[in-house]
C-alpha cells in the first residue's frame, strides 16, 4: 500500500499562539512545508524589485498556503473567524504572523520531540 503526497498535504495539525494572555488556535498543514516550499519562500524574500517581486508579502502568500483555520476574528462580537485570505493576513499584526509561522517551523521540526500541537484532532 502506501501512502501518498496528496494524502501528506491534506493532514492537519493544530497549534496555540499566545497573543495578549489568551491564545489563536490554528490549524495548519504541517507536510505544505517542504524543502520547494521553503525554497520558493526565500526567493520571493530575495526578490524585492523587479518583474520577480512578489505582488504580496511573502510571509503572507506562505500562511495563506499553510492555514487551515484559526480562531481570530476581526471583531470580538462577530460570530465566526475571518477567512483565511492574504487580504486579512495583511490586517494581522506582523509581529502574531511571524509568531504563527515560528510556531509551525518549530511544530515541524525533525529536531521536535513530538508535535506540540493536536487539539481538534
Amino acid at each position: 500500500m502506501g501512502i501518498s503526497l496528496e494524502e501528506l498535504a491534506a493532514d492537519c495539525r493544530g497549534i496555540e499562539v499566545p497573543a495578549l494572555g489568551d491564545v489563536i488556535r490554528i490549524q495548519y498543514h504541517p507536510y505544505v512545508m517542504t524543502p520547494e516550499f521553503e525554497e520558493s519562500l526565500n526567493r520571493a524574500e530575495e526578490a524585492t524589485e523587479g518583474e520577480d517581486a512578489p505582488s504580496e508579502h511573502p510571509l503572507l502568500l506562505a500562511m495563506e498556503k499553510l492555514l487551515v483555520s484559526w480562531d481570530l476574528k476581526a471583531r470580538k462580537e462577530d460570530a465566526q473567524p475571518m477567512p483565511i485570505a492574504v487580504a486579512n493576513l495583511k490586517r494581522v499584526p506582523l509581529l502574531i504572523i511571524r509568531d504563527m509561522f515560528r510556531r509551525i517551523r518549530e511544530d515541524v521540526s525533525p529536531n521536535a520531540e513530538q508535535p506540540t500541537g493536536s487539539f481538534g484532532a
